[in-house]
């Protein structure tokens, strides 16, 4: 608009600047008054509104009430993470001191070597082995290779190879493999919880997480037993435990297992509720069986269970 205006009040001067070059007696012609407040309208591009911003919500005391609820319980169960109960504490410490780990191995017998080792693990596993045995070996890492012997004539050595997610136990009587069993994500440890009538000499106890998952740990305990010229026998498998792993780890359950001559007494270290199961060894099946309270009381928690896993 402003320039199209100007165009039109130029052509208007130049008519009448000729006009009166061509007629001298005529009066010269006047232009056209111009409203100023008209022009300066034109001329002013019109403002643009300022934008105001919207004005925040702001949280009802209800919502505040319940963040701050929120907050709470999640400070509340970090700090339960970080913080086992007093039984789970002192459950693990008797475990550790009355069942102690194999000790890591620093010297291989004149039988092995790391090539020999190296085929008892999985295939997938076995590049990954044999970095972790030199490394112990060379003395800069330790964990990879863990033994002893378990009997007084140092003849039947029990080893434990660690890879990455799978271990292996193997037994030797002599320079003779003669057991070997695959485990994922165990830890050994040693223990004498049953008499030797048979020939036996040690039971190594395996407690093992019991899933592949990173957070949801069930932990089961197995017991092997190491019987004549290197026998290995499982004569026990039952729930040891369940943690989930966060910031810490925090513990659903967490058993305490008393073996007594032939039989193991099983209770909840936590939660302390009086839960007690009773298993017997039989020698005729070579295992623990547990006594008819104890398998009448697993019956109806399997019956339990299913009903809440059942949709």
């Amino acid at each position: 608009m402003h320039s199209g205006r100007a165009l039109c009040s130029g052509c208007l001067l130049a008519c009448a600047c000729a006009a009166g070059n061509a007629t001298t007696t005529s009066s010269p012609a006047k232009a056209p008054p111009i409203d100023g407040a008209r022009a300066l309208q034109q001329t002013t591009p019109a403002a643009t509104p300022t934008a105001i911003p919207p004005t925040p919500p702001v949280a009802s005391a209800t919502e505040t009430d319940s963040n701050l609820e929120l907050g709470g319980r999640l400070a509340a169960m970090e700090d339960e993470y970080r913080h086992p109960p007093r039984e789970v504490t002192d459950e693990l410490e008797w475990t550790a001191k009355e069942y102690p780990e194999l000790p890591a191995l620093r010297r291989l017998p004149d039988f092995l070597s790391v090539d020999a080792l190296v085929a008892l693990a999985p295939a997938s596993e076995r590049g990954f082995v044999r970095e972790r045995l030199h490394a112990q070996l060379d003395g800069t890492e330790q964990g990879a290779l863990l033994g002893t012997f378990v009997d007084d004539e140092e003849r039947l050595l029990v080893l434990w190879i660690a890879g990455n997610l799978t271990q292996v136990l193997a037994v030797f009587d002599g320079s003779r493999l003669a057991a070997r069993r695959v485990i994922e994500r165990g830890t050994p440890r040693l223990g004498e919880v049953l008499g030797e009538q048979d020939g036996t000499r040690a039971e190594i106890l395996v407690e093992r997480i019991d899933s592949m998952s990173v957070c949801c740990h069930p932990l089961a305990l197995d017991v092997l037993r190491v019987g004549p010229h290197g026998a290995l026998r499982e004569v026990l498998t039952f729930p040891r435990g369940h943690a989930d792993v966060g910031p810490g780890v925090l513990w659903s359950f967490l058993n305490h297992f008393d073996f007594q001559d032939d039989r193991v007494v099983i209770t909840h270290a936590f939660p302390a509720d009086g839960t007690r199961y009773e298993l017997v060894f039989k020698p005729q099946s070579g295992r623990y069986e547990p006594t008819p309270a104890t398998a009448k009381l697993l019956a109806a928690e399997r019956r339990a269970e299913a009903e809440q896993a059942a949709p």
